[in-house]
């Protein structure tokens, strides 16, 4: 079974009509190998087959998966697959630190807002007990 990467680039920057260009960027019948050299990430910026755009969207590049089927190339799901179950890689984790510090209000943090509800509630967490209890009693 053969698979392969399409990417299209659509610039519009400067006069005219909008340039798009289209070249394969993989093909072969080995999706281990696939894996290897564009691993798939769910972490933002790591993965180098997913869409992006720069210069407020005017160049625009995405990437889509076809498997050949009786002689036609037919758009596919991405055949990737992690080949490592350890967790993030080197990578993955530098882009994931990278990514927290530049753009801290994409990230979630489930124990500090689990902490604010609670002192928000009256409840007054432990390893926060202190001596006046009305500190954490709703004011009037």
């Amino acid at each position: 079974m053969k698979f392969r990467v399409i990417c299209t680039t659509r610039n519009s920057l400067g006069e005219g009509p909008t340039r798009v260009t289209t070249n394969i960027v993989w093909e072969g019948t080995d999706t281990h190998a696939l894996s290897e050299e564009h691993p798939p990430s769910n972490v933002r910026g790591a993965d180098n087959l997913a869409s992006g755009s720069i210069e407020d969207a005017w160049i625009t590049w995405d990437h889509h998966f076809e498997q050949e089927i009786d002689g036609q190339w037919v758009i596919c799901k991405d055949p990737r697959v992690r080949l490592f179950n350890q967790g993030q890689s080197d990578l993955e984790a530098a882009i994931e630190e990278e990514n927290h510090r530049l753009f801290p209000g994409d990230y979630f943090d489930s124990a500090a807002f689990a902490l604010e509800r609670d002192i928000e509630l009256g409840y007054c967490p432990p390893h926060l007990a202190d001596d006046d209890p009305a500190h954490f009693e709703d004011e009037e």
